[in-house]
């Protein structure tokens, strides 16, 4: 089933501390031998697919660890590389610059009585922005068995950590 968000998220509970959990996603990416990667940084740790299964479409899973309760409080959110994100929001703006631009001098024409083909900008620009979205899903689509295995991947590891998390056998 596909997600009408831009960027599904999800959001748990885990019963050792950020500095354990980040720690336990570390090892598990550096002794394992499959391929995922990542980024580690204080409370936050961005994992990617492997290499060899990029492609445009590969999301990479953003987790926030933030202490909570005597435990941590996890917040991941799926989203597409920074590359990738930044072009989906390059084309918001154009579109968004096109409806805009498209009102002012189409709305200064039409109230001056003349003929406004600029009106014509705006819902192109709502075409653009809704074909932008229409993209999003596609490729959130196309990437779905990447997503179950980033958020499994992630499960693994964290098990290492959590003693209340289940456990592969």
């Amino acid at each position: 089933m596909i997600s009408l968000r831009m960027r599904p998220a999800f959001e748990r509970h885990l019963s050792c501390s950020p500095d354990a959990a980040v720690e336990a996603l570390q090892t598990h990416v550096e002794q394992s031998d499959d391929g995922y990667h990542g980024s580690f940084y204080d409370k936050h740790v961005i994992i990617n697919v492997p290499d060899e299964e990029a492609w445009f479409w590969s999301p990479q899973l953003s987790l926030d660890l933030q202490p909570e309760n005597g435990g941590t409080h996890l917040r991941g959110v799926y989203g597409p590389r920074p590359s990738v994100w930044t072009m989906f929001m390059a084309m918001y703006a154009i579109a968004a610059f096109a409806a805009f631009l498209g009102g002012v001098v189409g709305g200064t024409q039409w109230s001056l009585g003349m003929h406004a083909p600029w009106l014509w900008s705006i819902p192109a620009g709502a075409g653009l922005a809704l074909a932008t979205y229409v993209l999003a899903l596609v490729g959130q689509w196309l990437s779905r068995d990447q997503l179950d295995a980033l958020y499994t991947y992630t499960e693994r590891a964290l098990a290492a950590a959590d003693p209340e998390l289940p456990r592969e056998t």
